[in-house]
This record gives structure tokens, C-alpha cells and sequence, in this order.
């Protein structure tokens, strides 16, 4: 029994002094928490892209989208499968958001493509 007291005693303990640790610095966690947050965005960004082409019966299968060097808008690609024929082309996406925040999607196929 006295070595459950002192297991107890000694995690407690630990949990203390963690708890009572002077945390990261604040930029780093800013940082991280920024970092976090774009990554997030960049997720639903893609996850948009999916969903306007599911609404149309066709199939994303990859998409990658990147924040513009200026973070005004995402760039970037979408191979997408065409329902009635099962082919797959790739087009070019922009996903923007008006004055108002109101976001606008626009895919255009490749200029590279027949």
C-alpha cells in the first residue's frame, strides 16, 4: 500500500511541476497556432473544391491547393472524373472571397490538354 501512496504522490507531484512550467514562448505558440490554422484552411479549400464537383456527379481524385505568395487567394490543381465517360482531366482552380466574404470557386480545365 505504501507503494500506491508513493506512486500517487509521485504523479501528482509531476503533474504539478508540469502544470506550474513557465509555457512556451508565446510567439512560438502564436506560430504554431497560425501554422495550425492555415493548414486547417488549406484542408477545407481542397475539401470545397471536392464538394463543388460532387454536387456536378463527377469525382475528385487528387486536389492540392496553396495560399498565393500575397494571401489573397489558393492556387492550384484538381484531377477531376468525368462521370459520363470516365476520363480524367486537370484543371486549374482559384478560390477567392468577394468584398463581402463571400466565397467564389472558379476550376478551368488545363490549356495543356486537348
Amino acid at each position: 500500500m505504501t507503494y500506491y501512496r508513493n506512486a500517487v504522490a509521485l504523479c501528482a507531484s509531476a503533474l504539478l511541476i508540469v502544470a506550474c512550467e513557465a509555457p512556451d514562448a508565446p510567439e512560438q505558440s502564436a506560430a504554431e497556432t497560425a501554422q495550425a490554422n492555415a493548414e486547417r484552411e488549406r484542408e477545407l479549400v481542397e475539401e470545397a473544391v471536392r464538394d463543388a464537383y460532387r454536387a456536378e456527379g463527377a469525382e475528385v481524385t487528387d486536389v492540392t491547393m496553396a495560399l498565393s505568395e500575397d494571401g489573397s487567394r489558393y492556387i492550384g490543381r484538381a484531377s477531376v472524373r468525368d462521370p459520363n465517360t470516365g476520363a480524367e482531366l486537370t484543371v486549374d482552380c482559384r478560390y477567392t472571397t468577394d468584398a463581402g466574404g463571400a466565397p467564389r470557386l472558379t476550376c478551368d480545365r488545363t490549356q495543356d490538354e486537348d
